[in-house]
């Protein structure tokens, strides 16, 4: 079996997976960039098409893990950790998913304004997610240090001070 793996892994394309990672982070920062005009806009029209632009952007997330997942399972990944990396990627799916939710709220509840305390949490999630894309971008070239760096953990990966997830914390 051992065998068998190895002579597959000479003819089959080696896959990489951090640039599925970096476009996962790239549908969750336009996600919150979104939450934040919608929070902004004062139109319900505008709400109803923030809500829909969000949920397009959550599904390709959600397709983007699941093709991480597959990529994932059964490889071995060196100085990494795959449990890390499916944390990084299961957290950023987890962010999509809360967006998605607060805008389908805004949409279900039909508010006659916005808070303005929201509008600023909207825009420090923003703030803190482009932190995490940056972060995200200094993994991939960490990977082409290869063994001469200390590999970082989930949690500098995937920086978990964000607002939405320091409830699990």
């Amino acid at each position: 079996m051992t065998l068998t793996r190895k002579i597959r892994s000479l003819f089959t394309p080696r896959r990489d997976f951090v640039p599925l990672m970096l476009q996962q982070a790239g549908f969750l920062c336009q996600a919150a960039s979104l939450l934040t005009e919608m929070l902004d806009n004062t139109s319900k029209d505008g709400w109803k098409r923030f809500e829909r632009e969000i949920k397009t952007c959550e599904q390709q997330g959600d397709a983007i893990l699941t093709e991480f997942q597959e990529q994932m399972s059964g490889r071995v990944i060196g100085t990494v950790s795959t449990l890390d990396l499916q944390t990084v990627a299961m957290s950023i799916d987890d962010c999509l998913d809360v967006i998605k939710d607060t805008a389908k709220a805004v949409i279900i509840y039909n508010p006659r304004s916005i808070d303005v305390q929201l509008k600023d949490l909207a825009g420090i999630e923003r703030y803190h997610l482009g932190r995490n894309a940056v972060a995200l971008a200094s993994f991939d070239a960490y990977l082409a240090l290869g063994e001469r760096a200390a590999p970082p953990r989930a949690e500098a990966l995937f920086w978990r001070g964000s607002l939405l997830l320091s409830s699990d914390r």
